[in-house]
């Protein structure tokens, strides 16, 4: 009852006085605007009834988006022709259906493809998508990696949007709270979404509260908002019509608007989700440190912000807890602390446990490009052996030997084996063979690849699939990290060598065997 009553208050407030032309209601003003582009002015009308109309034609040419990126590759270090003999549809399909990766190395390299400005692929022969599937299925990935910032970037640089690229900017404004431009968009080109929603919040955004009150009224009586939709936006236009413990705060799976109306009032408890690109918002809100903390961890282990960002928080906030991330946070405070004062066997202490931290939350390698600079000053010593590895660990994670370390040996096998990685300019499948042998003693050669030792790159289109294709499914089987089968391990490490992605293969192994050296210490 409450709701009808609500309904008709709305109305009341919001209908405006009838002048001339004005509409009086929702749907009224909706087809005004739906049919403005339809309108003829007395200039396209001759005297004779006749419509003229003057067709002129553009000297540009058509743009194939699925060039765009915002880093060029010489600095991403992504090759330029990756996608040069990939059809955009496979392309699409592939990058789509490309499981989380769990190695860091990995999803690093896929974050530089997502943002990198590359050759275009293929054209597929579909007419209505051709030069345009790489990109939205690039800018999908950013989304649900929580890369918001990069997805926006690149949307924003294509000369005109269209519905496709309006829905993906739509998701990802109402991630990041930033919907002011998106708003403004809408408004001059109405047509690119027909979300009722949207629509409300975007007139409330444009300080148009009247006809945002009018529209989800009249929406509402007619059943075409849901009810607990309705609740969240009343509440948002009016946080007095409707309590706060009257609202639904529980976030559809896929609905990025649902979680902007419970995130954009401090008053309603966040509503809690797994998936990372629902992450940032409370990252760059004010909320509860252990909040801020959890998000934050979840975007850099995506690669979705810089790590620094994340020990900043560590560092800058006071401890209030003893088990999960406070642990973490206990970790970094005493290392930072052992380390001020250049003392080996208290260093040696807190860089145990700071690894051990980071490893059981899988932030290791992240941990290694924070301080591998600052313990570069220590030299290796006699004793403890143990201390002189775990530098060695966050050296080799960090991709480089500091010159005073150039001759150590490591005690740890697995450890000394991903320095002698490091030091390998040239891998072949041998080696590959050697390390994942070395992690599973019970490792045998697949019989289709033990006559195919030395993987050579690829030179041509004709001798074999192209790379792109290639690389993606190497990350595939890869996908699954250290928990990998390892006989898929050593093919997608094949797959990469024949790509000629050898830097990556070695920052894999290295991890693999990192993390490997930890589960078995």
């Amino acid at each position: 009852m409450y709701r009808k009553i609500l309904s008709v208050v709305l109305v009341s407030i919001c209908v405006p006085p009838c002048f001339g032309g004005e509409p009086n209601n929702a749907i009224e003003w909706f087809k005004e605007q739906k049919n403005t582009k339809g309108i003829l002015t007395n200039n396209e009308i001759t005297d004779e009834g006749i419509i003229s109309l003057t067709i002129e034609k553009s000297n540009l040419k058509p743009t194939n988006l699925n060039s765009i990126g915002i880093i060029p590759t010489d600095i991403t270090g992504i090759d330029p022709g990756i996608w040069k003999y990939t059809d955009e549809s496979d392309l699409f399909n592939s990058l789509r259906k490309l499981p989380d990766l769990k190695f860091q190395s990995a999803q690093t390299f896929l974050k530089r493809i997502l943002i990198s400005e590359t050759q275009p692929p293929i054209s597929s022969g579909e007419l209505n998508q051709q030069g345009r599937l790489y990109l939205l299925a690039k800018l999908d990935k950013l989304i649900k990696i929580g890369a918001l910032d990069e997805a926006e970037t690149t949307i924003l640089q294509i000369p005109k949007i269209d519905s496709d690229l309006f829905e993906r900017w739509t998701r990802i404004a109402f991630l990041t709270g930033r919907i002011t431009k998106l708003c403004k968009e809408l408004r001059d080109n109405s047509g690119l979404s027909k979300d009722l929603s949207l629509r409300i919040i975007c007139l409330m955004k444009l300080n148009d509260w009247d006809a945002a009150a009018l529209t989800l009224a009249t929406a509402y009586s007619l059943e075409m908002i849901a009810q607990n939709r309705a609740d969240l936006l009343i509440h948002y236009l009016d946080p007095k019509l409707i309590p706060k413990n009257q609202l639904a705060v529980t976030i559809n799976a896929s609905d990025e608007i649902d979680h902007f109306l419970i995130n954009s009032n401090a008053k309603i408890p966040s509503a809690a989700s797994d998936q990372v690109r629902y992450q940032y918002m409370i990252y760059k809100s004010n909320s509860s440190l252990e909040n801020t903390i959890n998000a934050a961890e979840k975007l850099v282990i995506k690669k979705s912000i810089n790590a620094s960002s994340l020990f900043d928080i560590y560092r800058n906030n006071y401890i209030d807890g003893s088990i999960g991330f406070w642990q973490r946070m206990i970790a970094v405070k005493n290392l930072d602390m052992t380390l001020k004062r250049n003392n080996h066997k208290a260093v040696s202490i807190a860089l145990n446990k700071a690894i051990e931290e980071m490893h059981s939350a899988n932030l290791l390698f992240l941990f290694a490009g924070e301080y591998a600079d600052i313990l570069s000053k220590f030299f290796f010593t006699i004793n403890p052996s143990q201390f002189n590895d775990n530098l060695a660990l966050v050296f080799a994670l960090n991709g480089e030997l500091p010159s005073n370390w150039k001759s150590y040996e490591p005690k740890n096998d697995l450890i000394s084996m991903a320095i002698s990685i490091l030091r390998n300019d040239s891998l072949n499948a041998s080696d590959v063979g050697d390390v994942i042998k070395l992690v599973n003693p019970n490792f045998n050669l697949p019989k289709m690849s033990k006559n195919r030792i030395n993987y050579k790159p690829l030179k041509g289109k004709n001798e074999s699939n192209d790379k792109g294709i290639i690389v993606l499914e190497a990350l595939r089987k890869s996908a699954h990290g250290v928990n990998a089968p390892p006989e898929q391990l050593y093919l997608s490490f094949l797959l990469f060598l024949e790509a000629n992605e050898h830097q990556l293969v070695k920052s894999i192994l290295i991890e693999y065997l990192i993390y490997s050296s930890r589960v078995k210490s």
